[in-house]
């Protein structure tokens, strides 16, 4: 019997059908998975909020780390609150160690301030054109201020502020947090005793007038949950009403102009220059979520 040989190249032929099967299958699954994860992404809700996008190049913001203060070696603070900058000076509210420190730009310790005096220093503010450095205490129930260099520490008395409903106003004592300069030496002080208000002071310390609580006059009567930090944005006032989960902007005198609702519980507030040193952005500490949140001018 004659058996016949295969023809050349039959067993070469047969692994290349079933290597094209197996790829024509693979591509059949590939196809199939990519419609389902389509059909999945297009399913999905959307996000709770927009990413925001990387600014454009032409005068966008840029932020970038530098470095960490103080510099290796040196004193480790022990719980810094507030910061403040005045020219090539950089203030910190240290508030377990009850002082507040000043360094340098990079970070290398020059004075310190409040040994002694200070309890619970929380927030700083610069007065540049004062050359004057304010820094609240809760613990002390005070407002403090002292010279750039860091000499003549003293209370500044506060007079005029209004008295919570059924309390006369000798026996209120305020709790200031939040402090802020305005360039025609006013101050903006937020206080969270029994009124939790915002306080516009001149530069004596007498209350011009208190946004929230009592003695709100405005047309529109802003109630406030644990005011906490205020900044200066051009001609605009910023306050993190923490509890309420929100940020409030006024106008310098005080008049309410619109809210940003926040997810978090913003704490401390700051303005951040652009290139022309006119505010650009704020900044706010969000201390529930751990981030530092940045806004435009729009909120």
């Amino acid at each position: 019997m004659r058996t016949e040989n295969p023809p050349a190249g039959g067993a070469s032929d047969a692994r290349a059908a079933r290597d094209r099967l197996s790829a024509a299958r693979f591509a059949a699954a590939a196809a199939v998975l990519a419609i389902v994860g389509a059909v999945a992404i297009a399913s999905m809700p959307a996000p709770r909020a927009p990413v925001p996008s990387a600014p454009g190049s032409s005068g966008a913001l840029q932020l970038y780390y530098e470095s960490g203060f103080p510099t290796p070696g040196e004193e480790p603070l022990e719980r810094p609150v507030g910061v403040a900058v005045m020219a090539d000076r950089v203030y910190v509210a240290d508030s377990v160690a009850g002082v507040v420190r000043i360094f340098d730009e990079r970070g290398v310790p020059r004075s310190i301030v409040g040994s002694g005096t200070l309890s619970v220093p929380t927030y700083v503010a610069c007065d540049a054109a004062r050359r004057q450095v304010f820094v609240t205490d809760r613990k002390a129930k005070a407002l403090f201020v002292f010279d750039a260099d860091g000499s003549s520490l003293r209370r500044l008395e506060v007079t005029g502020a209004p008295a919570p409903a059924g309390r006369s106003a000798e026996a209120t004592s305020w709790e200031p947090l939040g402090v802020a300069a305005g360039e025609d030496g006013s101050i903006f002080v937020t206080d969270v005793s029994g009124r939790h208000a915002l306080l516009l002071l001149d530069a004596s310390g007498r209350v011009r007038r208190a946004v929230g609580g009592a003695g709100d006059d405005a047309p529109v009567v802003v109630a406030l949950e644990y005011p906490n930090d205020v900044a200066i944005v051009g001609p605009e006032v910023w306050l993190s009403d923490s509890n309420n989960g929100r940020v409030l902007v006024f106008d310098d005198a005080g008049a309410y102009l619109r809210a940003i609702t926040v997810r978090g519980v913003v704490r401390g507030l700051a303005a951040i220059p652009g290139t022309d040193a006119a505010p650009a952005a704020v900044a706010g500490v969000d201390a529930l979520a751990h981030d530092i949140v940045v806004w435009d001018l729009r909120g």
